[in-house]
């Protein structure tokens, strides 16, 4: 799995066209073109809001995500798109994460991780999230990366809170 995330990455870094579209707002089209034109599997529901959302297959061709959910939800929503969408992941560790270890995973954030924050939800579970902003607009192919990036992330904190590699 982290061939192919990294191959994707690069694919997204090698083939950016000089003409990028940019987006000033989410919506389950724009990021699940973004999704698909990848290859990851999704389906798109609406949350309790009535604002999108997707959740990204675990299982994907070549391997299986560390995360048991992976779920792209949209915020500030209106007619025109979102202005915000956040990744989450839940984990399903064979043993209990303390919240050191969760502090661990932010540490190195601060250090040299520019983008998920780890915590343990409610329940004591272990979640990732991650934010991406459209406010002012940003280039889908920086939205791709970040997606990429984060899948990754999530794939690298499955590893620290014992899940193994998913390959």
């Amino acid at each position: 799995m982290r061939y192919i995330l990294a191959s994707l990455l690069a694919a997204l870094v090698f083939a950016m066209p000089a003409n990028a579209q940019t987006l000033d707002r989410f919506d389950a089209d724009n990021v699940g073109a973004i999704l698909s034109s990848y290859g990851l599997a999704f389906g798109v529901t609406e949350d309790n809001r009535g604002f999108p959302a997707i959740q990204i297959a675990r299982t994907q061709e070549g391997g299986t995500f560390a995360a048991t959910t992976t779920n792209i939800l949209f915020y500030g929503c209106d007619a025109s798109g979102c202005k915000d969408i956040t990744l989450h992941s839940w984990f399903e560790p064979p043993t209990r994460v303390s919240s050191l270890t969760v502090n661990e995973w932010n540490d190195i954030f601060r250090q040299s991780r520019n983008w998920s924050r780890a915590f343990l939800d409610e329940e004591g579970e272990p979640m990732l999230t991650q934010n991406i902003n459209a406010e002012g607009s940003i280039g889908a192919e920086a939205v791709a990366i970040l997606i990429f990036s984060y899948l990754q992330e999530a794939q690298d904190f499955g590893q620290l809170i014992g899940l193994g590699a998913t390959e």
